[in-house]
């Protein structure tokens, strides 16, 4: 199971780009500061328009009980949340950044804009055998990030 990342969480390029070639049938989002009902509802609505099912999880333990399932599709919104998801079983190899744009970051792809902080909790992600590439979409080839190959 591949789990992805973008810090704008469930928008149109996941839920037609991703969702639609995937052919996915429920988001389970994995978000340490998403608490805002509305902001969730939006996503339900969202997930819903495209005949899916969502499911947010805002800890670990909420997430070592969940069942995988034919469909899913794990989104994470931050390298910390990431991090936090892997350090229970069942862990993932390999995430792939959609989008990831911190303001005052590196420009590492169209889509991606890295602080130093964020840097080194996905270097800390490459140290535990997590693969890291970044992917605007299914179909295209991944890139490896620089500086996280363990």
């Amino acid at each position: 199971m591949n789990y992805h990342l973008d810090n704008r969480c469930l928008h149109g390029r996941i839920l037609h780009g991703w969702g639609t070639r995937l052919r996915v049938k429920r988001y389970l989002i994995f978000s340490l500061d998403l608490s805002d009902p509305q902001i969730r509802e939006l996503y339900r609505d969202g997930a819903r328009s495209v005949g899916c099912e969502i499911e947010f999880f805002a800890s670990s333990a909420d997430y070592s009980s969940h069942v995988e399932r034919t469909g899913d599709f794990w989104l994470v919104d931050s390298p910390a949340a990431a991090l936090e998801l892997n350090r229970v079983e069942p862990r993932f190899e390999r995430l792939i950044l959609i989008g990831l744009r911190d303001q005052s970051g590196e420009v590492i792809s169209e889509d991606v804009r890295l602080s130093a902080d964020n840097r080194a909790l996905l270097e800390e992600l490459a140290a535990h055998n997590v693969s890291i590439e970044i992917r605007r979409f299914p179909e295209n080839d991944g890139k490896t990030l620089t500086g996280t190959e363990s």
